[in-house]
């Protein structure tokens, strides 16, 4: 049999790849998948997407950001975020613009504790009164009776509280299946009443569970690069402040964190980004919706979750239809 030239077996490859589904091509970067199917340009910082692109690889048709509101890094949200203001306490850095969300720190009288997102007033010396010694039997005298009240308090405390165990039976059959978040926190809260350990209630001479843990199994699916602007939204859309927390629990290296906030120490939602990003790569296919579930809830960011998993339902149905159509065009 003669050999075909190159060249020809060249064209007839790249006519083959050309009646591909548009929707079985990956995307490029700087591109999302469009509910077209085609490959579109995001949008870049400071614009948010007005129309998808009408062709393949084509350029979104993308407006500003209107005043009080931003976009910090390539995107393709419908909308922008607003920009939040200062607080009381608080005073500007940086201004609000149309890529940059407002910076805010602490007035000089101010500071705001490790791990805290609120200012608290400062101790100063003229706060703490001055001894010259003559009050100190008093102050020992004020000691005693205090300990005194301690120990009759807490005499009392476990006093009616076998008295309460006595008269308030505990059900070990709690049915938590299809009980929402918010209401399942407020079952917990109303149990640490009678029982300091939240999560856990003897029932004849066994521990049982109160909460019945969440089940992510349809959400252990690896994320991809073009899922985390999908996950961004959904976290920016949420009124969740913590979000760093749940990269540490989600197993992302204090090292990593460190290093992100200190690059982009002025721009909070790039942080949020970069972090997942970083995650990605770090964790692999070990990256799945169910991981940054877990950590949500392990943070008892019980809202943030529940937005995060309308979102995430959304993603997974988009990769079975994509599957379906594949099936059809095979």
């Amino acid at each position: 049999m003669t050999r075909l030239p190159d060249y020809i077996t060249a064209l007839l490859l790249a006519a083959f790849v050309g009646t591909l589904p548009v929707h079985s091509q990956v995307c490029g970067n700087h591109q999302y998948r469009a509910k077209s199917g085609f490959c579109c340009k995001l949008c870049p910082a400071g614009r948010f997407l007005e129309k998808e692109c009408p062709t393949q690889g084509s350029t979104s048709i993308c407006e500003a950001c209107p005043a009080g509101f931003f976009t910090a890094i390539d995107n393709y949200s419908e909308k922008c975020f607003k920009c939040q203001p200062c607080e009381s306490d608080e005073v500007e850095v940086s201004p609000c613009s149309a890529s940059s969300d407002r910076v805010c720190t602490c007035m000089p009288e101010f500071y705001k504790p490790e791990g805290e997102h609120f200012c608290r007033p400062q101790a100063t010396t003229a706060d703490v009164p001055a001894s010259d010694g003559s009050t100190l039997p008093i102050a020992i005298g004020g000691a005693i009776g205090g300990v005194c009240l301690l120990v009759a308090a807490l005499i009392c405390f476990f006093l009616m509280r076998k008295r309460r165990r006595r008269a308030i039976p505990v059900s070990c059959n709690i049915q938590m299946e299809n009980v929402s978040a918010s209401k399942r926190d407020n079952i917990v809260n109303n149990q640490a009443q009678h029982e300091p350990l939240l999560h856990n209630v003897v029932c004849n001479g066994t521990v049982s569970q109160l909460v019945q843990p969440t089940d992510y199994s349809r959400y252990n699916i690896p994320v991809t690069e073009e899922d985390l602007m999908e996950i961004h939204k959904a976290r920016a859309d949420s009124s969740a402040v913590a979000f760093v927390n749940v990269m540490r629990n989600a197993g992302l290296s204090e090292t990593d964190v460190e290093r992100i906030q200190h690059d982009y120490k002025n721009n909070v939602e790039e942080q949020n980004y970069k972090m997942l990003y970083k995650w990605l790569q770090v964790k692999g296919r070990k990256a799945t919706f169910a991981a940054l579930l877990k950590a949500m809830d392990e943070c008892r960011l019980h809202k943030l979750s529940e937005d995060c998993q309308k979102r995430f339902d959304e993603i997974l149905k988009k990769y079975a239809k994509n599957d379906d159509d594949d099936d059809e065009d095979g």
